[in-house]
This record gives C-alpha cells, sequence and structure tokens, in this order.
C-alpha cells in the first residue's frame, strides 16, 4: 500500500523573535514546516538559538530540578 505524503505548510520563524525586537529580514527569518514550527515554540517559547543552548546546557545537563523556557528566561532576566 502506497503512502500519501501529506503537503506541508511552510511557515515564517524569526530567529530572533519580533516579541524581543526582531526583525523580518532574510538573515533572521528561516522556513520551516509548521507543526516544527509550533514544536520549537511549545518546547523553547521565545528563546533565542543562543540562549538554548545556555538552557540545555544549564537546566537539562547539569542542573538537578527541572524548570522550564519561560520559568529559566525569567531567572536570566532577574540576574542582569
Amino acid at each position: 500500500m502506497k503512502r500519501r505524503r501529506r503537503f506541508c505548510k511552510l511557515q515564517d520563524h524569526h530567529i530572533v523573535p519580533r516579541s524581543r525586537n526582531g526583525d523580518s529580514t532574510e538573515q533572521n527569518l528561516k522556513r520551516v514546516e509548521g507543526s516544527y514550527h509550533r514544536a520549537y515554540h511549545h518546547l523553547f517559547e521565545n528563546l533565542t538559538p543562543e540562549e538554548i543552548h545556555q538552557y540545555l546546557n544549564e537546566v537539562w545537563f547539569t542542573n538537578e530540578t527541572f524548570i522550564n523556557s519561560a520559568q529559566w528566561l525569567q531567572t536570566k532576566k532577574h540576574s542582569i
């Protein structure tokens, strides 16, 4: 039986989110499939790639207690 391939709608993903002063230039946009885009934001809220790297290192690999990405970002804002 042949499997049908569903049409994947592409969406613009802002590398630096607009909510965090990111612009809509070509350098700040990445075209991604819609379900991947939703999953990214579900996991990482509006973190930038650099913040995701830091979050994973601090929370997933070295911390004994888990906090989600939004909580982690709040702790970073308060420590500055």
